[in-house]
């Protein structure tokens, strides 16, 4: 692996994770929380601290075991294994379009309201499995 393919491969993955991380979506939900928790603005950080290390930390897993499954059946799989991820990454797609067809208001006894920080943390962990 060349340095410049490198460093150009670095450099996007830094953007990607910095635009990523601006969204409100990311963010936002802790203030939210912290406000209507009263907690302060040093344990709300904690809490957003701790949630978004086990958010790279399980994103990073689940990338790692994807490139090793990948690793692992691409010699079975030969010259058809381009064909399959790529049907994959469309089915995604489509799985990605369909999910945002539907009604977001949601009753307000099956809202969550989350009394501890290990509640709010444990809830948005798992979030690449559902982003």
């Amino acid at each position: 692996m060349t340095s410049p393919f490198f460093a150009s491969i670095a450099v996007t993955a830094f953007a990607v994770a910095f635009l990523h991380a601006a969204l409100p979506t990311h963010w936002l939900p802790f203030v939210l929380v912290g406000r209507a928790q009263k907690w302060s603005t040093g344990r709300t950080l904690g809490v957003t601290l701790l949630a978004g290390v086990g958010h790279v930390g399980l994103t990073i897993a689940l990338g790692l075991a994807l490139v090793l499954a990948g690793m692992a059946l691409q010699p079975s799989l030969g010259g058809l294994f381009h064909l399959i991820v790529g049907g994959l990454m469309i089915a995604v797609g489509v799985f990605y379009i369909l999910r945002g067809r539907h009604n977001h208001a949601l009753p307000e006894a099956s809202r969550r309201a989350y009394a501890s920080d290990r509640a709010a943390i444990v809830s948005t962990v798992g979030s690449p499995l559902w982003c």
